[in-house]
């Protein structure tokens, strides 16, 4: 936890992690260089977080939302849809 009870997400960053973790005991020039832009990707963005206070822990609804709109692409036909999912108060998917 953080400051004033708040925690951070970087959801954006998750696949590179996983991916970084893959060749983290045996790393290359190539591993290197990804691991260098994906913290300058941090350094540059730090202010981007999904962020969950203390607080939103009281707000113990799960909430969904969805849209959907059937071909509504005039050009190629295609459908499209939508959806968030939150919990404690912070979207979750």
């Amino acid at each position: 936890m953080g400051a004033q009870g708040i925690v951070s997400l970087r959801a954006d960053i998750a696949k590179i992690h996983l991916k970084l973790l893959e060749f983290l005991t045996n790393p290359s020039l190539a591993y290197l260089a990804t691991a260098d832009r994906a913290l300058g990707y941090l350094v540059r963005t730090k202010t981007r977080a999904l962020k969950f206070s203390a607080s939103n822990l009281l707000k113990r609804t799960f909430l969904y939302a969805s849209d959907a709109a059937f071909i509504d692409n005039t050009k190629d036909r295609k459908s499209s849809d939508k959806y968030l999912f939150t919990l404690f108060g912070g979207p979750i998917n």
